[in-house]
């Protein structure tokens, strides 16, 4: 695939004559890759011959270096957070004030008042919710971008299939529709919410880990408000 990993061969994908890989052209039906026996493997790869890359001699004129600028986000919500209860605080003070109730006697008392209170409106160090961030980044990650969702159940060889395959009718969709998927996600019927795939795809094989109550109570609540679910049994036609 893109990022250099073997895997199936794509559906369309024909044999070839081992005297014709020199000079044939990667295409649709002969798609870069290694062709042959385990012990005799070729390469047909993406350009015709060793691929020499060339330092630039030089830019052209005008041309503006810049530099990617990466800025820290610094959360300011703990900041905010300590000026409205300032100022809570201190409209509280001024009620006081005009009602009189701010008497030099008791100053030593709501002097140490006024400190706590202080005390606790200091903005400290906020505690990161691990949990909470990783669930909105998969919820985000999810939604902004069409992607294909199958489901992970946990045997490396299933899930790597059911990946490659979806990666694949991905790259279909966007070859011959305007549709331009992002890569396939892997849902864990255990953690992750069901409701922000509309499609999943379900490779089950004999293998397959039994799911846990909790596991079949979502799938059933998934389907029956809409949720679309194709389950492949991997069975060559032979039946369920």
């Amino acid at each position: 695939d893109g990022l250099g990993r073997l895997g199936p061969a794509p559906p369309g994908a024909l044999a070839i004559e081992a005297s014709r890989l020199d000079t044939l052209r990667p295409g649709p039906e002969h798609p870069p890759g290694l062709y042959g026996p385990a012990r005799a493997l070729r390469a047909l790869n993406l350009t015709p011959g060793p691929a020499m890359l060339r330092p630039l001699a030089g830019l052209p004129a005008g041309t503006e270096r810049v530099s990617p600028v990466t800025g820290d986000e610094r959360p300011i919500g703990q900041f905010l957070l300590a000026g409205a209860l300032a100022l809570l605080a201190l409209d509280g003070l001024i009620v006081l004030a005009l009602a009189g109730r701010l008497g030099w006697r008791a100053r030593p008392a709501r002097l140490a008042g006024l400190g706590l209170l202080a005390l606790l409106v200091l903005p400290a160090e906020p505690v990161r919710a691990q949990g909470a961030d990783s669930a909105a980044a998969r919820a985000l990650e999810a939604t902004l971008d069409l992607r294909l969702a199958f489901v992970k159940t946990g045997i490396a060889e299933s899930d790597g299939l059911a990946e490659a395959g979806l990666r694949g009718l991905s790259a279909q969709l966007a070859r011959r529709t305007a549709v331009e998927p992002m890569p396939p996600l892997s849902v864990d019927l255990a953690t992750d919410d069901l409701s922000l795939f509309p499609f999943l795809y379900w490779r089950v094989t004999a293998a397959h880990p039994a799911l846990a109550p909790d596991a079949l109570a979502k799938v059933d609540r998934y389907m029956r408000t809409g949720g679309t679910i194709l389950f492949d049994t991997a069975d060559h036609g032979q039946g369920v």
